[in-house]
């Protein structure tokens, strides 16, 4: 598993962080562009929000995992499962839980020692495109808490070496204080 980076989405401030691609056809598609077309209204209506106020949008550096695709499907399937391999592993601190209130396979919450707290739900499943909106806090000590939501598209595919992995993250901040920072930066 060495290589397997389950904590990109993870190990990022609680609003930056990883998910998608798109189904192949006659036309090549951005693997990382946002299908909102094939999303549910309510998924719709999420990721939009998150569009809505962009702080930033930030490529993540692609990686390759060393994984067969099936394992690594897996793994994102089963967040707490991988949340688990990568605390035995030494490689992360996370404790990553269903929702109690809407147990569903994509909805899980990630807590962080280092202080945040992180809700994902899966907005788009495709073959080699998944497509996660979050919402989550993390505490700054002296200074208020950081709130905001990030809309993540992540690509994956097989190559020789194992799976590649790419992911845009769409950032927006929720806490005024924050906000009026990002928007002095743009």
């Amino acid at each position: 598993m060495r290589g397997y980076n389950a904590g990109l989405m993870l190990r990022l401030s609680p609003v930056l962080l990883a998910a998608g691609l798109a189904a192949c056809s006659a036309v090549e598609v951005d693997p990382l562009s946002l299908p909102l077309d094939r999303m549910n209204p309510e998924g719709r209506r999420q990721a939009e929000h998150v569009l809505a106020d962009v702080a930033a949008a930030v490529p993540l550096e692609g990686s390759v995992v060393r994984s067969r695709l099936e394992v690594f499907d897996f793994l994102l399937d089963e967040m707490p499962f991988t949340g688990a391999v990568v605390r035995t592993l030494g490689r992360g601190s996370w404790q990553i839980s269903r929702d109690p209130e809407r147990p569903a396979p994509g909805i899980f919450t990630v807590f962080d020692p280092g202080g945040y707290t992180l809700r994902f739900e899966l907005l788009l499943k495709e073959a080699r495109r998944r497509v996660y909106v979050t919402s989550g806090s993390f505490d700054m000590g002296i200074f208020p808490v950081l709130r905001g939501s990030t809309l993540i598209i992540m690509s994956h595919e097989p190559v020789p070496e194992g799976v590649a992995t790419r992911a845009l993250v769409h950032v927006r901040v929720e806490t005024p204080f924050y906000a009026g920072l990002a928007k002095g930066f743009r």
